[in-house]
């Protein structure tokens, strides 16, 4: 018989008010740089309010899941969100955060865009490319959300999709953009 143990995973805090590159350790708090593989999930949680954009690039960063919470983060690059689970999803963003996904692929198990209080939004740059494997909820929980989809840009979620549970949503979709929903 044997028995698998869930990954051990770390909460990473970003640090950098100026922005920078997600790879660099001194980033974050503590030092080190969250990603998700066989041994760890960790989870990247931005949450530095700065009161304008914290730019920040990558390429082909994984992570177990992201927080945007009461932050505005301008994110260039490819990013994996892997965690499975519904709750906390591989996706936050709430409480006033903003993830401004400027260029890149995106995708993520399960989230949620809207948790709590004010308005959370996701926006999808020009050509940007979003698929999310699992459910996605937008605004949840008494929080208002908004997902905007720049020309060009794709999304796709193969799972439920839930806008407005209760709470303000809005799902906007600019020239040439495609929304694509299954499940």
């Amino acid at each position: 018989m044997s028995v698998t143990q869930n990954a051990p995973s770390t909460a990473f805090h970003w640090t950098n008010p100026a922005g920078g590159s997600y790879g660099l350790g001194s980033n974050w708090n503590p030092a080190g740089v969250p990603v998700h593989n066989g041994a760890r999930s960790d989870a990247a949680i931005f949450d530095l309010h700065t009161g304008s954009p914290i730019g920040i690039s990558a390429t082909n960063v994984t992570a177990g899941r992201w927080e945007i919470l009461n932050s505005e983060i301008a994110f260039s690059g490819d990013a994996t969100l892997s965690a499975t689970s519904a709750l906390p999803p591989s996706l936050a963003v709430g409480f006033g955060g903003r993830l401004d996904y400027q260029s890149g692929f995106l995708t993520t198990q399960n989230s949620v865009i809207g948790s709590g209080p004010p308005l959370s939004q996701l926006s999808l740059g020009t050509g940007t490319t979003w698929f999310n494997l699992g459910t996605l909820r937008v605004g949840t929980n008494g929080g208002a959300g908004g997902i905007d989809l720049g020309e060009m840009a794709f999304l796709s979620v193969n799972g439920n999709t839930e806008i407005g549970g209760g709470s303000d949503a809005e799902l906007t979709v600019h020239d040439g953009a495609v929304a694509q929903f299954q499940s």
